[in-house]
């Protein structure tokens, strides 16, 4: 038998929630994972950025990139971008969320292809790319816009591997930003508020996520899947 050969895997936002559960389970499967975080510490693995800081990264990036190769690429970091209603929005409140959410996952899939780095991206999306909730509209768009992003992308570039998969509610920092504020403000807080107690933990949905890899694998590319459409 041949020696087995330990895989790479780039995870952002792999410090909190969601990213630091797959980091646990990909590091527990015998993965290397590297990633990029705003409160990780730089070294060979990891890459210390804030992804609103749009010029630092291009600067960072390549240099990052470059000589490496990662069986797969998943864009996870991403923020609420507050909830407030649509007239209360101002334009840095979106600017933020545009360039952390949508213009840095861009840099980042454009210096893997370029550096050819990688040629298989999981993009974590939302259920609200899909439909609007009160007071998020900047969660919404920035979601919505994230997908057509990652759609055009596979046209154009039919070789490469993309997938938007949207988690499901999961319980992080996110979840805890959403139940505290009123519902008799906000509508869409009510359900979320219900649902916080029996919220999965981000360990058991990053369980769920490595479990069905090779399912997401098989899907068309450039699908968007609700992983729960999969039963645990």
């Amino acid at each position: 038998m041949g020696e087995s050969v330990t895989k790479n895997i780039f995870i952002t936002g792999h410090t909190s929630g969601l990213g630091l559960g797959m980091k646990k389970c990909f590091l527990k499967n015998g993965y290397n994972v590297y990633g990029l975080s705003r409160s990780c510490i730089d070294d060979k693995f990891n890459l210390k950025l804030n992804l609103s800081e749009l010029d630092e990264l291009r600067e960072k990036i390549d240099s990052f990139m470059i000589h490496k190769e990662f069986d797969l690429c998943i864009l996870n970091a991403g923020i609420l971008g507050g909830i407030k209603k649509v007239v209360d929005l101002n334009a840095s409140d979106m600017i933020e969320s545009f360039s952390i959410n949508v213009i840095s996952t861009k840099l980042i899939i454009d210096s893997a292809i370029r550096n050819k780095s990688c040629n298989n991206f999981i993009v974590i999306s939302s259920g609200a790319a899909n439909r609007g909730y009160d007071g998020w509209l900047n969660y919404c768009v920035s979601k919505s816009s994230l997908k057509q992003m990652v759609y055009c992308y596979t046209i154009e570039n039919p070789e490469l591997r993309f997938i938007s998969l949207a988690p499901g509610v999961v319980k992080t920092k996110m979840q805890d930003e959403i139940v505290k504020q009123d519902p008799d403000v906000f509508s869409s807080v009510r359900k979320f508020q219900e649902l916080y107690d029996s919220n999965p933990t981000p360990e058991r949905i990053a369980e769920k996520i490595f479990k069905n890899l090779k399912f997401l694998d098989s899907l068309e590319n450039g699908s968007f899947f609700d992983l729960r459409n999969i039963d645990d």
